[in-house]
């Protein structure tokens, strides 16, 4: 993955994290700070695994749409977790 594939997969990250917190401000059972940090988890994970996968070649714009799903992923398994844990 170069620099700027993961300069992107971070602004991804970052992004999905920030717009999560906004939808779901009274459900988000973690901060800002921890969103944003689970997204860039997420958008890493599917930046990584789809082209080891074969999915999608590097640099290729479904990439794009594979790290915003998987950070959109995280986010819902920690919410999914951390309501339970509450309830």
């Amino acid at each position: 993955m170069s620099l700027t594939l993961r300069i992107c997969t971070i602004l991804i990250g970052l992004g999905v994290g920030a717009l999560a917190t906004l939808i779901m401000p009274k459900r988000d059972p973690g901060s800002v700070i921890s969103t944003m940090v689970l997204g860039i988890g997420g958008a890493f994970t599917m930046g990584i695994l789809g082209p080891r996968l074969g999915w999608y070649g590097e640099g290729e714009a479904l990439g794009f749409l594979a790290s915003f799903t998987g950070a959109v992923i995280v986010l819902m398994l920690y919410w999914m977790g951390a309501s339970r844990r509450t309830a």
